[in-house]
């Protein structure tokens, strides 16, 4: 073979070579840069109180003892750091609480501190996420005003200013009644929006229900999180026939299925049905 002819083969080889390692070393480069929590999507299906007293433990002894010692030290400021089992599963029922009648301050902060625990549990056992927005949880109460919290604010900064709160020795029956109201709110929107919408995913900040932004698992989106106005707090579609009288889409009945059927009035009186367009007819 002529040798130039064998270079310019050697060339076209080594080009080859330099071409492969170049894509190899790129891929590798690539796969490093994605952060692992890139891909997961993470559920926020929480249970209330109610289940937490009577599970996983409970009413003996938590399983999640540890678990939650370590959170509230690491993450929180340590409210809980040092909790037993058993003490765990008497603050989440609260009919165990003192009664206010024997002093008001005592039995608000037992139930307060039941319901960051729910908070916790939910945490601890991968149906809360720290990273979490409090989203929809923010009903607006002048609760979270009071705590510098809003819609914005994860559960770890919410618990992590509850457990202030509770840890404070000068804290007031106002702050404590703002704790347990916030506290019990994070879990109950979780839950009944899991429920409501069949739709358990977290809430984060680059995507929430009330963005104005219809998103995976939405059914509408309308800027806001108010019910009444077509489309309701949790993005699902609100509409006459849904069994949910309305007033702001000028509904006044709702039947469900059973709008539109007119009644049969008995004889010399009237009777009243709910129309196809949810306006109550007399006959």
């Amino acid at each position: 073979m002529p040798a130039k002819k064998q270079l310019a083969k050697n060339r076209s080889f080594s080009y080859l070579m330099v071409s492969l390692l170049f894509l190899i070393t790129l891929f590798s480069l690539s796969a490093k840069s994605v952060p692992s929590f890139a891909v997961v999507e993470e559920d926020c299906d929480a249970l209330s109180i109610g289940y937490w007293q009577n599970h996983e433990g409970c009413p003996t002894e938590s399983i999640w003892t540890t678990d939650i010692n370590d959170l509230s030290s690491t993450n929180f400021q340590g409210a809980f750091a040092t909790i037993t089992g058993s003490e765990i599963c008497t603050l989440l029922a609260p009919h165990k609480c003192p009664k206010e009648k024997n002093g008001a301050l005592e039995s608000i902060l037992c139930k307060a501190k039941g319901k960051i625990l729910a908070d916790i549990s939910n945490l601890v056992s991968g149906r809360l996420q720290l990273n979490a927005l409090i989203a929809g949880a923010d009903d607006g109460n002048s609760a979270f005003d009071n705590l510098g919290l809003d819609y914005y604010s994860t559960v770890e900064e919410a618990i992590y200013v509850l457990e202030g709160v509770i840890n404070d020795p000068s804290h007031t029956e106002g702050q404590l009644k703002d704790v347990n109201y916030v506290g019990e709110r994070i879990y109950a929107f979780y839950e009944n929006k899991s429920v409501e919408t069949g739709n358990p995913e977290c809430i984060y900040g680059d995507s929430f229900c009330g963005d104005g932004i219809l998103d995976a698992g939405e059914e509408c989106d309308d800027g806001n999180n108010v019910d009444g106005d077509g489309c309701d707090a949790y993005c699902v579609l609100e509409y006459c026939g849904d069994e949910i009288i309305q007033p702001g889409l000028g509904e006044v009945c709702d039947n469900g299925l059973l709008n539109g059927i007119m009644c049969m009035p008995p004889y010399d009186s009237f009777c009243t049905y709910c129309s196809d367009v949810c306006d109550e007819v007399t006959l």
